[in-house]
């Protein structure tokens, strides 16, 4: 891990502006004044202004409602992960995890609220033929070509990043998957996990976890986190800790600061909207 040091981060807000309020945050971007966010128990997109003054808008995915009660809405939750915008379609694309078959639901929804359902059989037909514990938690864009993250939360520990075209993605085809697997090591005695990714200025960067758990599905506790880059080879050139009190699931990088949301994995605690200078931002690549 570079350095000695922890990224100091600051909240900046709860998302305490829906009833009663959101609490598993697991993807953001900004784009044009706007975050843009999905909770992975949720079916709606969540839309906030940048000053944070003002109620935030729900663009509901699905009209069904989930359940109240935890196991059985954990059980029924398409998981969203992942969240991109894709400027050639003017469209954000929400993506499921795929550790479950009904977490393999991707859509494309418009500055206007339209929504475009996609087929992914395919595509998580060949993932699952490659990872035995399939969690996709992260997709960022960059150069005609989509960059998703595997996180190895499982007892292999295989995390990871895939390469496909976004056309060949928007078609379902998956013959060119590019595999590269990524060795995060351990924080605080605990394997590192990707749980969100993103693009900035054509460099990648990347958050992960440490979560003391050997399972995809179930949670465990929170031992730390840590925010990094990978270089255009595929390898790790920056990793330094966060000095965050919940786990990190969703990253943006606006303006020279990055954005994290958290998931606290407890229905009663909401989720947060940190923000946070990043020294290296300003460096070039070691």
């Amino acid at each position: 891990m570079n350095g000695k040091f922890q990224i100091m981060i600051k909240l900046i807000n709860r998302y305490q502006f829906l009833s009663p309020f959101i609490t598993s945050a697991s993807g953001l971007i900004f784009h044009e004044n706007y975050f843009y966010l999905v909770a992975d128990d949720e079916q709606a997109l969540i839309k906030l202004h940048e000053n944070l003054d003002r109620p935030g808008e729900m663009i509901h995915i699905f009209e069904e409602k989930l359940p109240e009660d935890p196991k059985l809405r954990k059980a029924l939750k398409p998981d969203f992960e992942s969240l991109t915008y894709l400027p050639e379609k003017g469209s954000i694309l929400c993506l499921g995890s795929g550790s479950k078959p009904q977490r393999e639901k991707a859509v494309l929804i418009d500055l206007n609220n339209k929504k475009t359902f996609l087929k992914t059989s395919n595509f998580f037909q060949k993932l699952n033929s490659i990872f035995s514990e399939l969690n996709i938690e992260g997709c960022a864009l960059n150069g005609g070509k989509l960059t998703f993250f595997q996180r190895g939360n499982g007892p292999s520990n295989q995390n990871a990043i895939i390469k496909l075209d976004l056309e060949n993605f928007l078609a379902d085809r998956s013959e060119d998957l590019e595999i590269h697997f990524i060795n995060l090591g351990k924080l605080n005695n605990i394997p590192l996990s990707f749980t969100d990714a993103t693009f900035y200025k054509n460099r990648l960067f990347f958050l992960a976890a440490a979560e003391d758990s050997n399972s995809t599905y179930d949670d465990g506790v929170f031992s730390g986190a840590v925010i990094g880059e990978l270089s255009p080879e595929n390898e790790v050139t920056q990793m330094t800790e966060l000095k965050i009190p919940c786990k990190p699931e969703g990253l943006c990088l606006h303006q020279g600061k990055a954005y994290i949301v958290t998931d606290a994995d407890d229905p009663k605690v909401s989720s947060g909207l940190y923000e946070a200078d990043l020294p290296f931002l300003s460096q070039s690549l070691l």
